[in-house]
């Protein structure tokens, strides 16, 4: 996870970089095409320099087009022609979707056709999640959205808490049927996951997204003192 974070980090720091060189360019077709060749230049290098492999993988060159397939569909889901009325949607997207979670599953892979297949179909998955059918009313369901908006924390929390609840709940066997075993396990542990990573998002990560928390941090602090010194005196 450590990993990830950095890879994250030094892409905050070169975001800017990225939206200039990319977002500086008023043709639409110039913009993407350019984004296009970024996409497949990056993955091209990395095979060609051995960016799949350690120290590199650990890096943003070895994550880079991933990022660059984020700022395409932002670019075609910002553009003016896609902010008319939406309409129904695409099931064939739906269907779309769904083969591509198995496709990735399979493709997850340093080789470079594989990857190059991977890249194309995230691609399409994150367009159905806009212009699908089915898909895109899942995900606007409520408790998915609510899901998805403290995403952050709980990708934080999981794992280390996960680690600590696995070796109880592991205590629990029901045969020697893998998928059997792996739903129960899925069943106890993800509700303590996603409470507690609520619990985490509401009083942690929700406040911090104000700029201005130091200060009611600070005020709160100072009240609560101030408080408590009435209290000393009366």
């Amino acid at each position: 996870m450590a990993g990830a974070l950095e890879i994250e980090i030094q892409f905050y720091i070169l975001a800017p970089l990225l939206a200039w060189l990319f977002f500086r360019w008023q043709s639409v077709w110039l913009r993407r095409s350019l984004i296009l060749a970024g996409i497949v230049g990056i993955l091209l290098a990395q095979q060609s320099f051995g960016w799949v492999a350690v120290p590199y993988k650990l890096t943003i060159l070895w994550q880079l087009h991933y990022f660059l397939i984020g700022f395409l569909v932002a670019d075609w889901y910002l553009s003016a022609v896609h902010q008319q009325k939406e309409g129904p949607g695409n099931w064939g997207l739906d269907v779309l979707a769904i083969i591509g979670i198995a496709i990735m599953g399979l493709t997850w892979s340093t080789d470079l056709p594989k990857r190059m297949i991977f890249s194309l179909t995230l691609l399409i998955f994150m367009v159905a999640g806009f212009r699908g059918r089915w898909f895109r009313s899942f995900l606007r369901l409520r408790w998915i959205a609510i899901i998805g908006g403290m995403c952050y924390t709980i990708y934080l929390i999981h794992l280390p808490l996960m680690e600590g609840l696995v070796p109880f709940t592991s205590r629990i066997s029901l045969g020697d049927q893998f998928w059997l075993n792996l739903s129960v396990q899925v069943l106890l542990v993800l509700p303590v996951v996603l409470l507690v990573s609520a619990a985490g998002f509401l009083f942690l990560e929700k406040p911090c997204m104000d700029k201005h928390w130091p200060k009611k941090l600070w005020a709160w602090f100072k009240g609560h003192r101030l408080s408590w010194k009435n209290l000393k005196q009366g």
